[in-house]
């Protein structure tokens, strides 16, 4: 695997953990499953040393950590990530080992972890299943079962917005568990495809919209983003909620 390739898959994994990982979050096993976590950890431990050696590393990491959410600091960690493997043969040979035997340990273990880099949109990593990858919608390495290529996008979606919640301000007016049983609910429903019932899906993005709104603006461009292979009809509730941010439109 190159530089390139090896960067998007590991800050793929590692992008929804920094935040434990950084700042040391006791939400951790609540949001980012136990294999993810595991094998962020021995990513990470190869990486830091390399990350730290640079104030530009060490500050893409600090960023992703404070808005694993955002594309552009996901951008740019991975960016840096892809520089430091490119310019030490050793350190990419490393770090391929050990991505190598993290993803075949999920493999083991009989469970599919996903994540994704480049992007929340542009390409998607599965760990375990004996080692598959999902990039964009194209499945290679050793497929055993045949899946939806918006499938891991999907998971990775709520995933992030599992850990906004998290990561949230305590709020007197909603908790944090009320929050996060309406996104579980969102994913349970987006899952179904044309088939969701867009009555109950359009009441839990409003619930967001009014409630949340930090969440909501996680959730709702990704819905709309082509690349995730949303349905149709999901697609066209998630576009009421658009630009809702800062109060600049009117609740749909």
């Amino acid at each position: 695997m190159d530089s390139e390739e090896l960067a998007k898959v590991v800050s793929a994994l590692l992008v929804p953990t920094l935040p434990y990982l950084i700042r040391g979050a006791r939400q951790a096993g609540t949001t980012i499953r136990e294999e993810a976590s595991k094998q962020a950890q021995r990513l990470w431990a190869v990486v830091k040393p390399k990350i730290d050696e640079t104030p530009s590393g060490s500050s893409a990491a600090a960023d992703v950590a404070d808005a694993p959410e955002d594309l552009d600091a996901q951008a740019a960690f991975r960016l840096q990530l892809r520089k430091l493997l490119a310019q030490d043969p050793a350190f990419l040979e490393e770090l391929s080992q050990v991505w190598r035997e993290t993803g075949q340990a999920a493999g083991r273990g009989g469970k599919r972890v996903v994540t994704v880099g480049g992007g929340v949109s542009s390409s998607a990593v599965v760990a375990g299943d004996s080692n598959t990858l999902i990039t964009g919608t194209q499945v290679t390495h050793n497929v055993q079962e045949r899946m939806q290529g918006a499938e891991a996008p999907l998971e990775v979606l709520f995933t992030l917005a599992l850990s906004a919640v998290q990561s949230r301000e305590p709020d007197p007016d909603v908790d944090r568990e009320e929050i996060e049983q309406i996104v579980r609910r969102l994913q349970d429903e987006v899952a179904r495809g044309e088939q969701a019932n867009l009555a109950r899906f359009d009441r839990w993005l409003r619930f967001l919209a009014e409630m949340a709104p930090d969440v909501l603006e996680v959730v709702v461009p990704r819905l709309l983003d082509p690349a995730m292979g949303m349905a149709t009809a999901i697609r066209g509730v998630a576009g009421r909620y658009a630009d809702l941010r800062g109060g600049s439109k009117p609740l749909p």
